[in-house]
């Protein structure tokens, strides 16, 4: 398991009550998006995994058996993956994983994001593909050595209603060779999967996976949260604002979704993925929102010495050019700012207050 784990490292991440956020309805906006934000629908529900390894002597053996459930997310600009491994007696050497999935137009790609989570060991990464002939195939690059790297390739194949594959596969040649060492056969269980009424996520598990105190820093975020934003563009109005942030990932991330504005078909939605990245020693925190041509944005920063996490936005070497701000205020008020920056001065461009409920 030490194995499949660490594999997938190396590629390398709703409401309390559904009528409490309706972020977190789960319906899609056909008219908003395109044909092609619609290729992974066939995923959503819940799901059986048979997960099988290949052996030594290049025959396959069923390994271990996972449930996955899958939703559409911010209007059904994304789609949400959270996969559990069954019945272990080890909660803290569970696989878990989860991915965030989303079709973008200027690429005219799918963007794949995961995070598999080690113990005390998390952060995310990107594959990028696109679906031919009914068959999905999604691909990334990690550099090994100064000339060498590794092309993973993430296939999905016979694709119905009720079954589906998925499988691996990496070259360390451009491509001309292909290595599989895994593969999953989904077979569906529930058309909907079901969302939990508390601020714990399938996946969570006990908690137990991430107790560094990097992880713990984040938990006084944790809960449902409503309040007010004002915000540049319209003005500096007051708004209404909610927001439901999940403990997820075995205690290794929270899942956060927020929404501004009242009616589920105008209002303003954001999902991301906050942790600790292990592998950057840097907090994490991506963000993916239901506006057409949006694309993921990841944030890196550190906790201040007056207790507040501060995040920024980083163009490839680029300097940061905008980040975001979460901090506990008095009355145990959540500030949630972004803001811009430009010749080391940030300039506010929102600026939430929110209590827990």
């Amino acid at each position: 398991m030490k194995g499949l784990t660490l594999a997938f490292i190396s590629i390398i991440f709703l409401g309390l009550e559904l009528n409490t956020l309706s972020a977190q309805n789960f319906t899609i906006n056909s008219e908003k998006f395109s044909d092609q934000h619609r290729q992974f629908d066939f995923w959503i529900g819940t799901w059986d995994v048979n997960l099988r390894q290949r052996q030594p002597d290049f025959s396959w053996k069923d390994w271990k058996k996972s449930k996955a459930q899958i939703y559409s997310i911010l209007d059904g600009r994304a789609i949400l993956e959270l996969w559990e491994e069954k019945g272990s007696a080890t909660p803290v050497q569970t696989i878990i994983g989860y991915s965030l999935r989303y079709f973008d137009e200027e690429q005219n790609k799918w963007i794949l994001w995961l995070n598999w989570p080690g113990v005390n060991r998390s952060g995310s990464s990107s594959l990028s593909g696109q679906f031919r002939h009914g068959r999905g195939e999604f691909f990334s690059r990690r550099q090994v050595t100064d000339s060498t790297s590794v092309i993973s390739r993430y296939s999905f194949v016979d694709i119905s209603k009720e079954k589906f594959r998925w499988d691996d596969a990496y070259s360390r040649d451009e491509g001309n060779t292909w290595s599989n060492n895994w593969i999953m056969e989904f077979t569906r269980t529930e058309d909907q999967a079901p969302w939990p009424k508390e601020s714990q996520l399938h996946t969570y598990r006990q908690g137990e996976r991430c107790p560094n105190p990097e992880f713990q820093k984040l938990l006084p975020f944790v809960g449902k949260w409503e309040g007010t934003v004002k915000r540049k563009e319209h003005n500096w109005k007051d708004e209404k604002f909610i927001m439901n942030n999940y403990q997820s990932l075995g205690g290794c991330a929270q899942m956060n979704f927020l929404q501004i504005g009242d009616d589920p078909e105008s209002s303003y939605q954001e999902f991301s993925l906050l942790t600790y990245n292990t592998f950057a020693k840097l907090f994490e925190d991506g963000h993916l929102s239901n506006q057409e041509n949006s694309a993921y944005q990841s944030y890196y920063g550190k906790f201040t010495d007056d207790g507040q996490l501060d995040l920024y936005l980083r163009k490839n070497n680029d300097p940061p050019n905008s980040g975001l701000t979460w901090a506990m205020g008095e009355n145990k008020e959540l500030k949630f700012t972004k803001w811009t920056y430009s010749n080391g001065q940030k300039t506010k461009i929102w600026e939430g207050t929110l209590v827990n409920n």
